[in-house]
């Protein structure tokens, strides 16, 4: 019972970091449409969100927005662009046991995503908590802004 509460969690706060991501992509749309003269989303859409993510910063710095909303506007974008690299990870690979020899000379079992490309780079349930209510943060704060742009 406790291995599937476990997993009841894991599930909860993946599908709470996607779901954020999915806003964030939402809020970069609404800054490539909104703070440029002209709209920029149709030329960038199927570019990879680094990419939208950095033009949003070029349209930003160069707008005639208050000097506090363009700084917001870039921090948040910036976020956006450094959680991704968490959000593949989960995206991209495995959730698994790991066993671990505890500090008292125990065997210790904990579920945990690892990279399949580099093993030593994972993630616990406490990071990935985390890293999605941060996501959602970023993606409310991009949303409210890029609609204050509008």
């Amino acid at each position: 019972m406790e291995f599937e509460a476990a997993q009841q969690r894991w599930r909860y706060e993946v599908g709470r970091l996607i779901l954020a991501f999915g806003e964030i992509e939402f809020g970069i749309c609404q800054c490539l449409v909104h703070i440029p003269a002209t709209n920029q989303w149709e030329a960038l859409k199927n570019e990879d969100l680094k990419v939208k993510a950095n033009a949003a910063i070029e349209h930003t710095q160069a707008s005639n927005l208050a000097s506090s909303t363009k700084q917001r506007l870039i921090h948040a974008l910036n976020s956006a662009m450094q959680m991704a690299k968490d959000r593949n990870l989960i995206a991209h690979n495995p959730l698994h046991l790991g066993i671990f020899t505890s500090e008292a000379g125990g065997v210790d079992f904990r579920l945990q995503v690892f990279s399949l490309r580099n093993p030593s780079i994972i993630m616990t349930i406490d990071q990935l908590s985390a890293v999605a209510e941060r996501a959602t943060a970023v993606a409310l704060e991009l949303i409210v802004l890029a609609g204050e742009a509008a």
